[in-house]
């Protein structure tokens, strides 16, 4: 019974569940992208440091 509560509010809320989770999603991405991206930059940094400074 408290399913098919919680499934009839979650059906009148759909759109709008929708909309939050597309955008925490998107911010999700967003930080693992950034994350990524940062470490492939301190990655690159290093090496090209270590490469310069090797001789």
């Amino acid at each position: 019974m408290d399913s098919i509560i919680f499934f009839g509010s979650k059906n009148l809320q759909s759109d709008k569940l929708r909309n939050i989770s597309f955008y925490f999603t998107n911010i999700f991405l967003k930080d693992i992208l950034i994350d990524i991206s940062g470490s492939w930059m301190t990655l690159l940094l290093k090496s090209s440091y270590k490469f310069l400074h090797n001789d």
